[in-house]
This record gives structure tokens, C-alpha cells and sequence, in this order.
């Protein structure tokens, strides 16, 4: 993103900015009204349905995701940093015995004003799994990865729900999306780097929307870690 944009949006979405250029940081101009601000580096900002906002930056790099939804919501700028340091939104999972350890910041959860979307970050440990133990939630709603920030280093990505047979086994790099319409779906990174994503989930029905709404995989236990 290297000009000025200026968005009219049909329904509400929240947009990333993630973006990083020779290892330095890109910030975004925003207004929203006549509220101004800057987006930092993992800072997202949420756009209620026909709404406008205009955005500037020099070579930032933004990811937007939108979902039907039928009431009418407030903007809301949400930075990284608070989130971060809210027991509350930042959550632990796994631990380092299994490599399974990871950080998740929930931005837009359940308790978020909006219709179906649920969105955050999740990062792992070098060489480390996520999304563990593999589970799945096609019923009530579908998923998209796009991996960031993760410099020269690699990871694999599974979808499945026959190991023997599965929807998709693959290699996954710093800027890659990968869609998540069903099937269990874990992740690990390579032992010289750590997994770092954007996760958008969309509830297929309006208000459904809670998190640990899941099926685990059987045979690898009965409670998410």
C-alpha cells in the first residue's frame, strides 16, 4: 500500500495492518469521521457496514476480511498492545512439553458487538504446533490463515478429515493464505522459525460465536490445549 484509499464499506469487516519493509515498521493514517489516528504494526480497526474510512500509508502492507451481517455495529480502532496485556484477550495454550505452546490475541471474540466474525493472531513457539490438538468446526463455521512476520522461515499446514486422504498437505510461507471451509487443521513451523498467523473465523449463523465450539480430533484427546 503505497497511496491514499478511501473505503465504503457495504458490510462490516475489520482490516490488519502487517506490513514490514527491510525490517522496519508501517504505520497507517486513518479517518474514520472526524476521528483521526495511525495503525501500528498488528494494531486492527473494525468498519461497521455502510460506513467510510480513509486510509494512507508509504508501503504498508493491510489485510481486510468481511462477513454478511444484518445490525449495525460502532467503529472501533483496537491496538495490538492492549490486547497483549489483557489476561482476558491474550490466551496460553499448550505447553513446551509437547511443542505445542503457543500465544493467541482474540480482537474481535464473542463478546465483541458484531454478527458473525471472530478474528486475532495466534504465534507459536520456534518449531512449534498450533491449532493442537486437531480440530474442526465445519458445522458452524469457517476459517482463513494468512501467515505474517515470519522472516525466511517455513511451515506445514493440514487439512484433513481422513489422514489417509487429506484435503490439503502444505508447505506455508511468510504472506501465504490458506482457506478453511472444514477438515482438522493443525500446523508447525520449522525448528528455525516460529508459525505466526492472522485466523478470521465467520459464524455461518448470526450470533454463533463462541470460540471453544469445536470437535477434536479423537484419537489425540478430548479437551483443546
Amino acid at each position: 500500500m503505497n497511496e491514499f484509499i478511501d473505503l465504503a464499506t457495504e458490510i462490516g469487516f475489520p482490516f490488519v495492518t502487517i506490513g514490514l519493509l527491510r525490517g522496519r515498521k508501517k504505520f497507517i493514517d486513518f479517518q474514520f469521521k472526524n476521528k483521526k489516528g495511525i495503525a501500528d504494526f498488528k494494531d486492527m480497526i473494525y468498519i461497521p457496514r455502510r460506513k467510510r474510512i480513509q486510509l494512507y500509508s508509504k508501503n504498508a502492507v493491510i489485510m481486510y476480511f468481511s462477513a454478511p451481517t444484518e445490525i449495525d455495529t460502532q467503529f472501533l480502532y483496537i491496538d495490538f498492545l492492549s490486547i497483549d496485556k489483557n489476561p482476558n484477550t491474550h490466551k496460553i495454550f499448550g505447553s513446551s512439553e509437547n511443542n505445542c505452546k503457543r500465544s493467541v490475541w482474540n480482537f474481535i471474540d464473542s463478546d465483541f458487538n458484531c454478527s458473525r466474525l471472530m478474528m486475532g493472531l495466534c504465534e507459536s513457539d520456534a518449531g512449534g504446533w498450533t491449532a493442537w490438538p486437531p480440530h474442526e468446526h465445519a458445522e458452524k463455521r469457517e476459517e482463513v490463515y494468512v501467515y505474517f512476520n515470519m522472516g525466511n522461515a517455513f511451515g506445514v499446514q493440514c487439512v484433513y478429515d481422513n489422514m489417509d486422504n487429506p484435503y490439503d498437505v502444505a508447505m506455508i510461507r511468510d504472506g501465504d493464505l490458506i482457506s478453511i471451509p472444514k477438515g482438522y487443521h493443525p500446523n508447525v513451523g520449522c525448528p528455525d522459525g516460529k508459525i505466526s498467523y492472522i485466523y478470521c473465523m465467520v459464524s455461518k449463523i448470526p450470533g454463533d460465536r463462541n470460540f471453544m465450539d469445536l470437535k477434536i480430533q479423537e484419537i489425540y484427546g478430548d479437551k483443546f490445549k
